[in-house]
């Protein structure tokens, strides 16, 4: 029998937008103002959810969501025993950073997480504390067991008050928010984050237990397929061709556009092919399209779209690099899977695989915008440079998921002796 209910908290909407072109996911409801809503299941928070699940009986666990085309409570229980919510939410509209700015809230989200308080023995796990749901949590329930998560490389106020390029009035928000969020985390019992580099900036605000708890990779789906040759025999991939493979979201962050300005000025000399998996925003889909033209024409650049599970492990058999240049990323799951696959890596400094890949003298990191030594390095690597693999044991340890739904489990029981054992 479980001891207590796990209550993971959403801030953000499904991401209906993102999927906009494709079918509707399985589970999904007509609305009656003629929308629909819709719950994937492969959010990650169900997925921490069902990790959990598949290690302890002692929890119940649910994912709350909300959702501006809800009119209403949707709900759906897996097979598994995970519970996701969508519940009606509202835009409402602040000012931050001096520019007005919307964030979510819902009542509705409120008045239910009261009603279970009165009945069950909670656990609150949110992902953060930025304006809206997360601090409404945080502000009305504040003698409740909270963990709260960093999924990405999280900066605070305190980071940019001293930048010499912030005008008077940045700096006097960024002060008020700083305190602001000191107060805030006073309200936490427990901080969880994927990388170190957050994990130190976490230490300037909160004094207590910080778990690194990066999200995990299955590595027994997550292999090496051999011969790869009839890999990519049937893939139709050229098997003298150097293959480069990118796995993300196609937003501005991820600089895929410098990684094919770099190939364009290469073309001439060397026969690759880079492969580039993912969607994301329209406008620089677009822009990707148009910008490799020449490139994608001369079969030296091709599109697949969003790809998922066996067709994406396929693409990363039959790739030699895995290239990652994002700004920003917390523990990226594409090269996670890029080092369950013994795949050799090219990443930006950013992230827990970069710190790891530093640590371990593996792959190839770059500063984020040194666009110079990023040519340098590509350039070494199609003249046949050889690149160090992390060892598969080691990225197991770190990243598979018993491995790190453990960490989770021990957070979870931790609230839970902390609030509850003596009752």
């Amino acid at each position: 029998m479980a001891i207590a209910k796990i209550i993971y908290l959403m801030s953000a909407c499904p991401a209906y937008d993102l999927y906009i072109n494709d079918p509707r996911p399985k589970l999904n409801w007509d609305t009656p103002d003629g929308s629909w809503v819709g719950i994937w299941g492969y959010d990650w928070s169900d997925i921490i959810g069902q990790e959990v699940l598949k290690l302890t009986d002692k929890f119940e666990y649910e994912v709350w969501q909300p959702d501006l085309r809800a009119d209403r409570l949707y709900s759906h229980k897996f097979s598994n025993g995970l519970v996701h919510k969508l519940f009606p939410a509202q835009k409402k509209y602040i000012i931050h950073r001096l520019r007005k700015k919307s964030c979510l809230v819902s009542s509705s989200i409120y008045e239910s997480l009261l009603d279970e308080i009165r009945k069950s023995k909670i656990i609150l796990h949110l992902d953060g504390i930025s304006k809206g749901i997360s601090r409404d949590i945080l502000n009305l329930f504040p003698d409740n067991p909270i963990a709260v998560e960093f999924l990405g490389e999280k900066k605070f106020p305190r980071n940019t008050i001293f930048n010499l390029n912030k005008n008077l009035l940045g700096k006097i928000f960024d002060l008020h928010e700083h305190f602001i969020t000191k107060k805030l985390f006073r309200k936490v019992d427990i901080i969880s984050c994927c990388n170190e580099r957050t994990q130190k900036n976490l230490r300037r605000y909160f004094k207590q237990d910080i778990y690194l708890i990066p999200l995990g990779t299955d590595f027994d789906f997550w292999k090496s397929q051999k011969p790869k040759e009839q890999i990519r025999r049937r893939l139709g991939v050229d098997e003298k061709k150097k293959i480069f493979l990118s796995s993300s979201r196609l937003v501005k962050l991820k600089q895929i556009d410098k990684v094919i300005e770099i190939l364009k000025k290469m073309d001439e000399n060397f026969d690759f092919l880079y492969i580039i998996s993912g969607h994301g925003e329209k406008t620089y889909e677009r822009y990707l399209h148009t910008l490799s033209e020449p490139l994608v024409k001369k079969g030296k650049i091709k599109f697949v779209g969003y790809v998922r599970d066996k067709q994406l492990r396929d693409l990363y058999n039959v790739a030699d690099l895995f290239v990652i240049t994002s700004i920003s990323e917390g523990a990226p799951d594409a090269a996670k899977k890029a080092l369950a696959m013994e795949v050799p890596i090219f990443s930006t400094n950013t992230g827990y695989v970069a710190e790891l890949l530093l640590k371990y003298n593996a792959g190839i990191v770059v500063p984020i915008k040194d666009y110079e030594m990023w040519r340098d390095k590509i350039n070494e690597i199609l003249n046949g440079e050889k690149i160090e693999i992390m060892k598969r044991e080691v990225a197991k340890r770190y990243f598979h998921w018993p491995n790190v739904s453990s960490q989770y489990v021990a957070m979870y029981e931790k609230l839970y002796e902390n609030y509850y054992s003596h009752d």
